[in-house]
């Protein structure tokens, strides 16, 4: 095992190497301001949303829901309600702002009638409440398969994550996804039945269904859903050709599997096979690492995300798009290969040519590369955020013949890319950061993405080791250690030539004289006009509200 991180530590180190830029990124200064402290809300779950200059914040601890209201401009909390007790056999399902409205869904398993009923209610923004209607939305037949989690923090656990949201671009569309607990054990006679249900802005049911698939789980693996503003189900499946799962047959080039997307027209009820239409991509020697289906501004959906060219590569190896329109037809389609150029990045001459020797004839891939994030722009054009990560499991022997388990987790560099609307490459920048830690999830590392209209700039911000600021581009980043402090900052990327600066923010050990606690790239929100909040723990059982001015 640790023969597996030093190779990809070493491939990794190489990369630098051959992104390197020449002299320092330019580096900016960003203005912060802290709140007064305020009372903490405990809670496991934390969501947030901003409108017009106020914040609020709904937390969720086992049955008990926080509604929190704050002054984004004087950083203060000016209103507080807590819902003590749900209803009996409350599990949250999500938070989501739809259509201009936020609601609080929440599933509930009546046992004697082994049926799962999904409900919402209704958040009330500028009351800072919850209503206390409850509001049926689905009731289910049978078993949904969740994820169980174990009783941790907040002493949450059970079997959560039964019925994921789905928005269309406009926000006018919602469609509920769940997927039944299989009859048949076996793959090779199971046919997965996924419940896909749209309704419209007011929350009223316009069409799905419980879909049976049309192959078994033993040649089918659902990949992704989607619903447009007309309200069509898309759903987005790996179906493989041979008699295993395997990406290719042994001593094949080609991929063992096709991608297709299967189409429910829109306001279909009781939907039967036939009544799915289907567009098929035929692969060749691409091999799909990361892929996505979304709905943009125009009436097509767009398929995109990361491939792998090549046998036995481990890594992407390039960004590919396509259309799909209304009718279902497939055109644009368009793959590119991560370029000489992007290795070569702000290299010297005489560099690049000896980048350009070594690289002659082999192709070039970004190891343990995830697509993060993707967003459509308003003129039709692609971004990809992708970054590199990765964990190891290291087993340890004590003395007394215990056996320790520790879980690394890494999160290292990140690759920006813009495609036009026609599927060219506007620009890639490939941006260095090293996050590593052992606590399970997310944490401190990671990063989040915005993007700001106003300034047509896109931001990344992440927790950096305080090393880094100054670093000359073509030096190996100082790796920062998830709990051990850091320097928020962010890369700033102009949305029309990509040109890059860093935004040097806070120290969090030290913002304003105090020491932040629990911080977390997910609870940063976006207030537009280069602005963004994030609330943080200050000790001594109080919370503060920190605001961002990236711009100058």
């Amino acid at each position: 095992m640790k023969k597996a991180l030093f190779t990809l530590s070493l491939i990794l180190l190489v990369i630098y190497g051959s992104f390197a830029q020449k002299g320092k990124f330019q580096v900016k200064k960003a203005k912060y301001k802290v709140g007064e402290p305020y009372k903490v809300v405990d809670a496991s779950y934390k969501f947030y949303s901003t409108r017009d200059g106020e914040m609020i914040s709904v937390k969720v601890r086992k049955a008990m829901v926080s509604v929190q209201k704050f002054d984004s401009k004087k950083l203060t909390e000016t209103s507080v309600n807590i819902v003590k007790k749900m209803v009996k056999g409350f599990e949250l399902e999500g938070f989501v702002e739809f259509a201009n409205k936020y609601y609080l869904f929440y599933s509930v398993w009546d046992r004697p009638n082994k049926t799962e009923q999904l409900f919402y209610r209704e958040v009330d923004f500028e009351n800072a409440s919850i209503s206390e209607e409850e509001v049926p939305v689905l009731k289910v037949d049978g078993y949904i398969r969740g994820t169980f989690i174990e009783s941790g923090a907040g002493g949450v656990g059970g079997v959560r994550g039964k019925f994921d949201f789905y928005s269309s671009y406009d926000k006018k569309k919602l469609m509920v996804v769940y997927r039944k607990k299989p009859e048949e054990k076996k793959d090779a006679l199971s046919y997965d039945i996924i419940g896909m249900f749209v309704f419209d802005e007011n929350m009223k049911e316009i069409g799905g269904d419980e879909i049976k698939m049309p192959y078994t789980e033993a040649k089918m693996d659902n990949i992704g859903y989607s619903v447009d503003k007309k309200g069509n189900i898309y759903i987005l499946a790996r179906v493989y050709i041979g008699d295993s799962k395997r990406d290719r047959e042994r001593g094949s080039n080609e991929a063992n599997y096709r991608i297709e997307v299967l189409r429910v027209p829109e306001g279909t009820k009781n939907v039967r096979k036939n009544d799915i239409d289907k567009t098929v991509l035929k692969l060749g020697d691409l091999f799909i690492q990361d892929i996505v289906l979304y709905e943009g501004p125009n009436d097509y959906m767009t398929c995109m995300g990361y491939y792998t060219q090549g046998k036995n590569i481990d890594g992407a190896t390039g960004v590919f798009t396509f259309k799909i329109g209304p009718e279902g037809d497939l055109y644009d389609r368009a793959e590119h290969e991560f370029p000489l150029e992007l290795l070569n990045q702000y290299k010297s001459v005489r560099a690049q040519e000896k980048t350009k020797k070594k690289t002659e004839n082999k192709i070039i891939a970004l190891p343990s590369l995830t697509l993060r994030n993707f967003k459509i722009m308003e003129d039709g054009s692609i971004i990809l955020v992708g970054e590199q990560y990765w964990k190891e499991v290291y087993r340890t022997t004590n003395a007394n013949g215990s056996t320790t388990t520790t879980t690394y987790y890494y999160y290292y560099d990140m690759v920006f890319t813009k495609i036009s609307p026609t599927g060219e490459i506007d620009f890639m920048k490939y941006l260095p950061k090293r996050q590593t830690g052992t606590n399970t999830g997310q944490g401190g590392m990671s990063f989040k993405y915005m993007y700001d209209q106003e300034r047509k700039t896109h931001y990344l911000v992440f927790l950096d080791n305080v090393k880094n600021m100054n670093l000359d581009a073509n030096k190996t980043p100082a790796t920062h250690r998830d709990g051990a402090g850091g320097f928020l900052t962010a890369y700033a990327i102009e949305n029309e030539e990509g040109e890059v600066s860093k935004v040097s923010i806070l120290d969090i050990k030290d913002a304003q004289g105090i020491s932040i606690k629990q911080f977390s790239v997910g609870r940063i929100i976006g207030l537009g006009s280069g602005e963004f909040l994030f609330e943080a723990y200050k000790k001594k059982k109080e919370d503060i509200l920190v605001k961002v001015t990236l711009k100058e």
